[in-house]
């Protein structure tokens, strides 16, 4: 999908089955032409010339940054230090932990949102993850909850992957087979979430869940953020998290956000997943929607939507801060590149 316009004047992307539900159209405006450098110089020297007469003229240099500040840190300061980082293995093993002990060492990268799998694949990544005293958010698939059974699926899950934070499922209402594959209402969500909660309350005394994110895309994902508060979710010891990608999305949450606003102080809140599907307009991003973010959501953390979306013709491709990554030898991103501090 090619992206067509401005982030004030952003659509909705109709959900289509079988096709990612994070294609989120974008686009920068069109540049528009100033006169050069050279001939306003020329203009600010013949007026000065003309009041007065014995004055000199200096050639006019471009702005400065402040003092202490570079270009990539004006350009980021908006960034939140989390995203999200499919794990599978091989090449994309190496190649994605090498891009995030980068983003790491320019202090950039504190969280990674993985998945996790009953056959504990990916698992590689966690461990990465705590051996450079990186923090990790783990998502249990909906599915790998409805075949074996929530409380037997977490209990599977803990003992094979190191972690900070359970997500519980991610966008129930997604039937995309590459998210979930199947869905399960608000109501049903929230009976097996509250019973799960206290299970793990109990048995494992400490951990950290967090509620599934809704559909961020749209004016559906504010309807089931609203259906869980309903059901009960502002009772849980849980941190809240949602998917926002458009600003149709993120003014809907602003409504219900508003309307439980005293239940929600002293909440802990996500922004899971966001991003442009526009390499090109990663930064702008950054720059423009992740401020808006904050107005409205007042989040812990703000994860971007991805380190990487798959190769070539990938649906999720133009996501990613990497390119290239089954190569073995990464494309960097414009917004990977300024986070890293290469350019």
């Amino acid at each position: 999908m090619r992206d067509t316009q401005l982030p004030s004047e952003m659509t909705n992307r109709p959900f289509v089955p079988g096709q990612s539900a994070r294609l989120r159209p974008f686009r920068r405006a069109q540049d528009v032409r100033e006169p050069s450098a050279a001939s306003k110089a020329l203009l600010l020297c013949f007026g000065v010339a003309v009041l007065f007469l014995y004055a000199g003229c200096e050639r006019l240099t471009a702005p400065t940054s402040p003092a202490g500040a570079s270009p990539t840190d004006l350009n980021t300061s908006a960034w939140s230090p989390c995203a999200v980082v499919h794990n599978p293995g091989g090449a994309p093993f190496t190649t994605q932990m090498d891009a995030v002990s980068k983003l790491q060492r320019a202090g950039r990268l504190q969280w990674m949102r993985l998945d996790t799998h009953l056959d504990g694949s990916g698992g590689e990544y966690h461990r990465a993850a705590r051996q450079m005293g990186l923090k990790t958010m783990s998502i249990v698939a909906l599915k790998d909850l409805e075949s074996a059974g929530w409380e037997n699926a977490f209990d599977r899950l803990y003992a094979m992957y190191p972690t900070d934070i359970w997500e519980i499922g991610n966008e129930i209402s997604n039937a995309d087979p590459s998210v979930n594959g199947l869905t399960v209402t608000p109501a049903y969500y929230m009976a097996k979430l509250s019973s799960l909660n206290a299970y793990v309350k109990r048995r494992y005394p400490g951990t950290t869940l967090a509620s599934s994110p809704p559909f961020g895309t749209g004016l559906s994902g504010a309807g089931e953020l609203e259906s869980f508060f309903a059901g009960g979710l502002l009772d849980l010891d849980v941190i809240v998290t949602l998917n926002v990608y458009s600003h149709p999305a993120l003014s809907s949450y602003a409504t219900v956000l508003d309307k439980y606003a005293a239940r929600l102080a002293g909440k802990r809140l996500w922004v899971t997943e966001t991003g442009s599907s526009n390499p090109d307009n990663q930064l702008a991003w950054v720059q423009e929607f992740y401020p808006r973010l904050v107005n409205v959501v007042h989040p812990e953390m703000i994860c971007w939507y991805a380190l990487w979306g798959g190769d070539g013709a990938a649906t999720d491709n133009g996501f990613g801060l990497l390119d290239g990554v089954e190569s073995g030898v990464a494309v960097e991103r414009p917004l990977f590149r300024a986070l890293s501090g290469a350019q």
